[in-house]
């Protein structure tokens, strides 16, 4: 199955989350119309602040919202409690916004309470207990309407989010593979839009993987994108060792070039196996035997020094293959059985 590309998954990334943005406002509205309750604006923006790329991270984001508005709220009251009056407002409001910002930096995701700490330390007495009231009110409506369209409406897990985001990383690093050893064959390529793109699939795979709330999903899809990271780390090295001028004599090679394409072409089928959930295995032995045979070219095996080239280029090269090989290795042994193995009925193991 081939990864969508990344403007498709923008796109879809940005009608996704307008929809749940337009039905978690929309719902918010009629709720608290409906029940005359105040403060529709602070339960409005609660609901589209919890929205996120992800059902996982809206979830996580509605906690925080929630926990960062009670503890807020806990110390606005708590400063108007030891500095009542008008007088102390200025020092009330300074103190409760010190105080939740301090709790921040402990607890990020809280950081609305600040805006509900220096809100509740604004007012006084029984004005202060009732506003209060209302829009913590608001705010956990506003927050369940949020929650409730993020898995209602066109809802996407954090799992299979990582999962497209890994399979389109490694779609580049296969594009960058490809691009690299060409080079080194002598072509021209320019390879800085694929580096952008891995970038950004990455970190939108970091992100995802990080949102996963069940803990052992989440280490084994962070610890894929470590090793793919690791991966696209040893393409750069083979990227910059492309661009040498070798400066080996006719029979080294005329060996190279006839291992070098067999090099990219099984890299290429192992990494397009790779992102597709109904293969059991990527075929690795035949790219080992190939990478095996430049780093003998690499250790003069058979051909001697005698000709004038950069063994330690060569040998470079050799070696990033060889690191290529083995994380190639890792991250199947990374990836879960339900991208393992088919489904009953012929059906792929993805999300």
């Amino acid at each position: 199955m081939t990864p969508p590309s990344a403007r498709s998954w923008t796109v879809r990334d940005a009608a996704r989350t307008s929809l749940q943005s337009a039905a978690a406002g929309g719902a918010t509205w009629l709720v608290m119309t409906r029940l005359a309750l105040p403060h529709e604006s602070w339960a409005i923006i609660s609901a589209l602040y919890v929205v996120s790329q992800s059902t996982d991270g809206t979830w996580r984001s509605a906690i925080a919202r929630v926990a960062g508005t009670l503890a807020g709220t806990a110390i606005g009251a708590a400063s108007v409690w030891l500095l009542g009056g008008e007088d102390t407002t200025a020092l009330r409001v300074a103190l409760a916004a010190l105080a939740a910002s301090a709790m921040t930096s402990f607890r990020p995701g809280w950081r609305f309470g600040i805006v509900a700490a220096t809100i509740v330390a604004l007012e006084q007495g029984e004005v202060a207990a009732g506003g209060t009231l209302d829009r913590v009110l608001a705010i956990l409506v506003g927050t369940t309407t949020g929650l409730l369209a993020a898995f209602l409406v066109w809802p996407e897990s954090a799992v299979r989010r990582a999962r497209r985001a890994i399979a389109q990383a490694l779609r580049s690093c296969n594009e960058l593979l490809d691009a690299g050893l060409d080079i080194a064959m002598g072509a021209h390529g320019e390879l800085a839009d694929i580096h952008r793109r891995f970038l950004r699939q990455a970190a939108i795979a970091r992100a995802a993987a990080g949102s996963v709330r069940r803990g052992g999903q989440r280490r084994a899809l962070c610890r894929q994108v470590e090793t793919l990271e690791r991966l696209w780390h040893m393409l750069i090295v083979i990227d910059r060792l492309a661009t040498q001028d070798w400066g080996l004599a006719a029979e080294r090679s005329e060996q190279l070039s006839r291992v070098l394409p067999a090099v990219r072409r099984q890299a290429a089928q192992a990494l397009d196996d790779m992102q597709d959930p109904s293969k059991t295995a990527p075929d690795l032995d035949a790219l080992d035997h190939s990478v095996e045979e430049i780093a003998r070219l690499a250790r003069g095996d058979g051909g001697g020094r005698e000709d004038g080239g950069d063994p330690s280029a060569l040998g470079a090269l050799a070696f990033a293959l060889v690191e290529t090989c083995k994380h190639l290795r890792e991250l199947h042994a990374l990836r879960t059985p339900g991208e393992n193995r088919p489904r009953a009925g012929g059906g792929s193991g993805a999300d």
